[in-house]
C-alpha cells in the first residue's frame, strides 16, 4: 500500500530522526487533500524503521525531508504501540515537493478536538497513561511564545512557552533545524506573536514519557495573499536534475583487493549494493535496475560495473549496474582494456 505524507515533524530520536506528518491524497491537478479521521482531525503518519534500534530514521536520510515536504512511503503496514498509534512500517520513503508555508495551508492542519495537550495539562504523563493512549502527535497554533535557553543543559539548548486553550506550556525544542537557527541567531530569551508546532509524545525516560516540540514553522505571511485555502494546498514537485552518463567501468584491482564485501539490499531509494571495505568504512550505491535475486544476497565483485553520472550543477553520483552472468564481465573488461590500449 502507498501512502503520502506532509512532514510537520523532523526531530532528535536516539541518535536518529523522528520523521512524522499529516497523511494527504495527491489528484491528478496535484492538489492536496488531507485524510482526516472519524473524529473530523488529520490522520497521522509516523514511519519507523526496521533497521534501527529504536526505529529512528537515520540522519543521513532524514535531513533530505525538510518540513512541508510531501513524502511518499511505499509498502506502509501500520505497527501502532499504546499511544504511538500512529507508527507505520514502510519499505521506501522519497520526497517528491512541497508546499509553501502559508497560513491558509496550515490551518486545516491544526488540532481542534483536544482542549489540552496530550491527555493533561502537565510536561509529560506516566507509562500506564501512555499504555491507554491513541494519539501522540498534534500540530497546533501557539500565540505569545517566549522561548528561553535550557539552564539544565550543558550545551545551548531552549525550551519555549506558550499557552493553549487557557492552559499554560513548557517543553523542550527537539527540532533541529530550529535549535540551530535559535543558537546562531538567538541571544537569551526570544518573544514571537505566533508560531505552528507540531508535539509529540516521545520514548519513555525516566519513568515518564516527556511532550516535546517535535516541528517548528513559521508562517510566511508573503505566501498569504492572493491564496485561498485550497490554493494552499497544491504539492510543488520536486524538479529532477539531469543526469549525463560520463563513465562506465568495472571495479579495478586496486578497489576490489580493498573491499571485504558486497551486498544486494533494500533502502528507502531504491535497491542498492552495500560495500564493505577492509578499512572499516561501508557505503550503499544505487542499483539502476532491479535484480531477480534474493535481498541480502552476496555479489561477486566481478559482477559489478560502476557508473559515474554528472548533472548541469557538475554534482556527481555513482550508481551500480549487476551482470546477471559472470562470464558477460568479459565484455566491459575487454572494452575497458581496449581504451587502454587507444591511449598507447
Amino acid at each position: 500500500m502507498e501512502k503520502y505524507f506532509l512532514c510537520l515533524a523532523n526531530s532528535l530520536k536516539r541518535g536518529g530522526r523522528c520523521i512524522a506528518g499529516v497523511e494527504v491524497k495527491v489528484d491528478d491537478n496535484d492538489q492536496l487533500t488531507v485524510v482526516k479521521s472519524p473524529l473530523g482531525i488529520p490522520c497521522w503518519i509516523r514511519p519507523i524503521d526496521l533497521n534501527t534500534e529504536f526505529g529512528e530514521i537515520p540522519n543521513k536520510t532524514a535531513q533530505a525531508i525538510p518540513l512541508l515536504s510531501v513524502v511518499r512511503l511505499t509498502e506502509v503496514e501500520p505497527c501502532p504501540h499504546q499511544a504511538h498509534a500512529e507508527d507505520v512500517y514502510f519499505l521506501r520513503m522519497e520526497v517528491v515537493g512541497n508546499i509553501l508555508p502559508c497560513r491558509m495551508a496550515l490551518e486545516p492542519l491544526i488540532d481542534t478536538l483536544h482542549d489540552c495537550l496530550f491527555y493533561d495539562s502537565e510536561r509529560s504523563i506516566s507509562t500506564e497513561q501512555f499504555a491507554r493512549g491513541n494519539y501522540s502527535l498534534m500540530f497546533i497554533h501557539a500565540c505569545n511564545v517566549r522561548i528561553l535557553p535550557d539552564a539544565s543543559k550543558k550545551r545551548a539548548k531552549y525550551r519555549m512557552e506558550f499557552t493553549f486553550r487557557g492552559h499554560y506550556y513548557n517543553m523542550p525544542v527537539t527540532d533541529p533545524d530550529y535549535l540551530n537557527y535559535l543558537e546562531n541567531r538567538a541571544k537569551g530569551a526570544v518573544e514571537l506573536q505566533e508560531l505552528y508546532l507540531t508535539l509529540s509524545l516521545g520514548m519513555v525516560y525516566e519513568g515518564r514519557h516527556h511532550k516535546l516540540i517535535a516541528g517548528v514553522i513559521s508562517p510566511d505571511s508573503n505566501f498569504d495573499a492572493g491564496h485561498s485555502t485550497s490554493q494552499g494546498l497544491i504539492l510543488r514537485r520536486k524538479r529532477e536534475p539531469t543526469w549525463r552518463k560520463c563513465e562506465e567501468r568495472i571495479l579495478t584491482r586496486a578497489e576490489c583487493a580493498a573491499i571485504l564485501s558486497a551486498t544486494y539490499t533494500p533502502t528507502y531509494k531504491g535497491p542498492a549494493v552495500y560495500l564493505r571495505w577492509k578499512n572499516g568504512t561501508s557505503c550503499f550505491l544505487p542499483i539502476e535496475d532491479i535484480p531477480d535475486m534474493e535481498p541480502r544476497k552476496r555479489l561477486a565483485l566481478s559482477s559489478i560495473v560502476l557508473v559515474t553520472y554528472e548533472d548541469e550543477a557538475g554534482r556527481v553520483e555513482k550508481k551500480v549496474r549487476i551482470i546477471k552472468r559472470p562470464w558477460l564481465s568479459l565484455f566491459p573488461r575487454m572494452a575497458q582494456w581496449f581504451r587502454r590500449l587507444l591511449h598507447f
